[in-house]
């Protein structure tokens, strides 16, 4: 998906302080209260890391991604949806999880 350069207007940028080898990039939904605590999470462990909350760019573009996600799980898609290197990706916010495919 070309998501940065589409909506590198929309896209936040989190600047951590620990060295990391993978670049993260969350899809999330501004009200979401998983998506806080995994957007929070990665704050708190000082993980650089990028997110785009789909919920505030137009709904046929939103939709769009929503289904280009469901390909990828072969479900609906939950969010925050976590994005490694480009290539490995997690559905939903389990922070047991998240330490695991993390860790470096």
């Amino acid at each position: 998906m070309e998501v940065e350069e589409k909506y590198r207007d929309s896209i936040v940028h989190v600047e951590g302080t620990r060295s990391q080898k993978k670049n993260l990039f969350l899809f999330t939904i501004s009200t979401c209260m998983w998506c806080k605590l995994g957007k929070r999470w990665l704050k708190d462990r000082g993980y650089t890391y990028s997110y785009l909350d789909i919920d505030k760019i137009p709904v046929d573009e939103k939709n769009h991604i929503k289904k280009e996600l469901a390909k990828l799980v072969g479900e609906t898609p939950s969010f925050p949806f976590l994005i490694m290197d480009g290539r490995e990706w997690y559905s939903g916010y389990v922070s047991f999880t998240w330490e695991e495919l993390l860790s470096e």
